[in-house]
């Protein structure tokens, strides 16, 4: 059995990256505008399971002005982080695409 509180995701500012002329922007800050963290559910790994089914899935959205805000300069975040402090809720992969567009525009207040 596997210990989702054990699990981090990286939200480190680094530097932005132009692809079109594949050189560094210059500007460091988190590059992002939405966060997606992404957890695979299964917690048996004896089951062997399968990781493209997205019913094995559950994501956590969440914009970045909102990282910035709460989190400032932090470099990692926890799952119980990500519900508590940045109040996001599981949202399965059929909810994705909405949960996302829903925070096409976000802005702190």
């Amino acid at each position: 059995m596997y210990n989702f509180k054990l699990i981090k995701y990286a939200i480190d500012i680094s530097l932005g990256w132009i692809a079109e002329t594949n050189e560094f922007d210059g500007k460091i800050d988190r590059q992002a505008d939405v966060y997606v963290f992404c957890l695979h559910t299964e917690k048996n790994i004896n089951l062997d399971p399968n990781p493209l089914s997205s019913e094995n899935w559950l994501f956590y959205v969440v914009p970045t002005a909102l990282i910035n805000e709460k989190l400032k300069d932090q470099k990692s975040v926890r799952i119980s982080t990500i519900e508590s402090v940045l109040n996001s809720k599981k949202t399965s992969y059929e909810d994705l695409r909405s949960e996302v567009l829903k925070y096409k525009e976000y802005k702190v207040n």
